[in-house]
């Protein structure tokens, strides 16, 4: 029973960018090079949920991308998918790049938005589920509030 998830970082990050000051990616940013970024954090719960496949579909800076799992996440089963059209087309495109590029023997897929933070519970309780299931948040989501 292999499970597999897929992170969708191709996005451009141009108003986490301006927020920050300079040209970034939301998905890789740090404060300080000792802290962990928001793709570790969604990594480790990866491994903690012993995902077997991890797909990451990146886009704007993929080298970057590259190098942040061979330095941090060797260790991971992670396979990279480049979206090479990242700032023409959506970030629906990036997804189907990543449900073709999981395994045919795959049973579980979980797809995460690679740009987003969410609390470890709300992902425990989808992890235990043997079910589809969507989340949504009842917040007002607006570029304030998903960049800061």
């Amino acid at each position: 029973m292999k499970k597999s998830v897929i992170i969708t970082l191709a996005g451009m990050s141009s108003r986490f960018s301006r927020s920050v000051g300079r040209e970034c990616h939301k998905s890789f940013y740090r404060e300080v090079p000792e802290d962990d970024c928001l793709l570790d954090w969604q990594l480790d719960l990866t491994k903690r949920y012993g995902f077997e496949q991890i797909v990451l579909v990146g886009g704007y800076k993929y080298d970057e991308l590259e190098k942040l799992v061979q330095k941090n996440h060797a260790d991971l089963p992670v396979k990279l998918v480049p979206n090479d059209h990242y700032a023409d087309l959506g970030s629906c495109y990036s997804l189907c790049l990543g449900v073709e590029a999981v395994d045919e023997d795959a049973v579980s897929v979980v797809f995460l938005e690679g740009d987003l933070l969410f609390d470890s519970q709300t992902f425990d309780e989808l992890a235990a589920l043997n079910d589809d299931a969507i989340t949504a948040t009842r917040s007002i989501v607006d570029a304030k509030t998903s960049v800061a």
